[in-house]
């Protein structure tokens, strides 16, 4: 694995604490470099072959045959077993079970009965063996999902030997039942090995456990934060109307340049979310934008929801979809530069005794199957269950209700053996309802800070609000309250605000280039500001009336 943060970004100056800690960033390239060391050592296994050189090379001849074939299986159905679940079905589970004991079968025969009369039957060794072998690859084919499977066998690390071990496969059929050739029976077979061995040696194209940890302790870094950038094409719209710039392409590419380049911005921020529109832009120069967040040690992230959809017999209550094929997307987002992903579950407050147990249940349960998905292939979950501050309810109502949905939520995560040190919590804040009346940020942050101490686990390095619709100073001030309580909290708390950063500066930029600069200057402010709440030591309004107009929006979607 190599270290994919190419500048160190300077620290906060907000802190003298923080700048005593030591550098997270530091500590994660010493990381990387240690495991890249690791696998120089021991990359080649046994064979005194270097599998890394090997896999590079064989890379730069197939690149572009492993993209033409990835969009191919993207459209592949699941079949054995539902991508919508990462955890295998009973049939998957007889699937794999009879196809992996045929194949043992059939490779254990080939040897024991064929082998020894190799010289005078060179093909039934032959076919038995490479039948065998088929087996064995189809029960994991089974066990996977023929979708995720195969995109994990074309992937660029191993594609070169896939593509060695079936034509290998094919070869030994042809030479030992129509050449009936002894010595090419032998080699192929041995051939079906070697790059069998290798492929499977091979480093594997998605992390283990240690970086999903790495990663979520980095961007939980005390006095940084996240950047949502992350607002569909519709939602954008919408930003951009409010100042009457057309929702296309270059506006969308503009503004999201505009707050990847701010000058001093990615000392307060340890990560952004994009939406996938943005995961392929590029500055006006040509640079993408991965690479921009990167050099400015910022990492990459990616919401992979697909909106929600009502929930059938409840009041207007919702799930999140998604889940199909999640497996095969999050694999495209890690190979493009993404590193932890965002999924939003959203409920409701109502008079009708919402959110129901079922509405709760649902997204729980979509919580923890997108987060172990995401996991499967190197991408640290944020879980996002905001219960929007639609109506009348007073803080204490929803506090009972935060308490509720986060204690099913952990649950469910892990019923699903999801890893809680390689994750994240993006909640709401608790707060009063829209239509009730508004309680200081000290109360705010009490009524917060207990419902997270009395729900989740201190194995979550961070817990990164949402903002919800407060304005940019209200957020600010609520998240700075609730640092500077001298209670126990086992997590950093800090920042994933959207709306509540970008607010000001999209005014201030109206569309227009003689203004970025100025834009720049305020989404810089709102950084800091952001930055010092997270360590308690915010001082107040910056003066900029902009940013305490309320972000409200009923029944907000994005």
């Amino acid at each position: 694995m190599q270290a994919w943060f190419s500048g160190t970004g300077p620290s906060s100056s907000s802190s003298s604490a923080a700048a005593s800690q030591p550098s997270l960033l530091a500590e994660w390239n010493s990381y990387a470099a240690a495991r890249s060391a690791e696998e120089e050592d021991g990359g080649g296994g046994g064979f005194g072959i270097d599998i890394e050189a090997a896999v590079r090379s064989a890379n730069d001849r197939v690149s572009g045959t492993f993209g033409v074939v990835s969009k191919g299986v993207l459209g592949l159905p699941g079949s054995f077993k539902s991508t919508t679940s990462s955890v295998p079905s009973s049939k998957s589970l007889v699937y794999f079970g009879l196809f992996l004991a045929s194949g043992i079968f059939l490779v254990f025969i080939a040897f024991t009965i064929f082998l020894p009369v190799m010289v005078i039957m060179p093909q039934k060794f032959a076919i038995c063996f490479t039948a065998g072998c088929a087996f064995i690859i189809g029960s994991f084919f089974a066990l996977k999902g023929p979708k995720n499977q195969l995109y994990h066998m074309i992937s660029k690390e191993r594609l070169p030997f896939t593509m060695g071990f079936v034509g290998s496969m094919a070869a030994t059929i042809y030479v030992s039942m129509v050449l009936h050739s002894y010595i090419l029976s032998v080699f192929f077979s041995c051939l079906q090995n070697l790059t069998g061995i290798l492929g499977g040696a091979a480093r594997l194209p998605y992390p283990g456990t240690d970086e999903l940890i790495k990663t979520a302790k980095y961007i939980a870094t005390p006095g940084k934060g996240i950047l949502a950038a992350d607002e569909s094409t519709g939602t954008i719209g919408k930003r951009l109307a409010s100042i009457n710039v057309e929702n296309v392409e270059p506006n969308r590419q503009a503004l999201r340049e505009l707050l990847f380049t701010a000058p001093g911005a990615f000392q307060y921020l340890s990560g952004v979310i994009l939406f996938e529109e943005t995961l392929y832009q590029s500055t006006a120069a040509g640079t993408p934008f991965v690479d921009v967040l990167k050099a400015g040690g910022v990492v990459p992230g990616i919401k992979v929801d697909k909106g929600t959809v009502d929930i059938a017999g409840t009041n207007g209550e919702t799930t999140t979809q998604g889940l199909d094929s999640l497996g095969a997307r999050c694999a495209k987002y890690y190979e493009a530069g993404a590193r932890f992903a965002k999924w939003r579950a959203v409920l409701k407050i109502g008079a009708a005794g919402e959110p129901s147990e079922l509405a709760v249940k649902q997204n729980a349960e979509g919580l923890a199957r997108y987060a172990l998905i995401c996991q499967e292939n190197g991408l640290v979950p944020i879980v996002e269950p905001e219960i929007l501050t639609d109506g009348a309810h007073d803080i204490k109502t929803c506090a009972a209700v935060t308490e509720r949905v986060l204690a099913a939520v952990y649950k469910s995560l892990n019923d699903h053996k999801v890893l809680l040190e390689g994750t994240l919590l993006k909640p709401n804040m608790v707060t009063p309802g829209s239509d009730s009346p508004k309680v200081g940020a000290e109360v705010i942050g009490e009524y917060t800070v207990a419902a997270l101490r009395r729900t989740v686990p201190p194995a979550v390095p961070g817990i990164v609000f949402l903002s919800g619709g407060q304005s940019e100073e209200e957020a600010s001030q609520n998240l700075n309250a609730m640092n500077k309580l001298e209670v126990l909290k086992p997590w950093t708390l800090t920042f994933s605000f959207g709306r509540a950063l970008q607010q000001s500066t999209i005014k201030k930029w109206a569309g227009k280039k003689e203004n970025v600069a100025a834009a720049q200057a305020a989404f810089l402010a709102r950084c800091k500001a952001n930055s010092e709440a997270t360590l308690g030591k915010y001082g107040g309004a910056t003066g900029d009336a902009a940013t305490s107009e309320s972000l409200y929006v009923k029944g907000y979607t994005y």
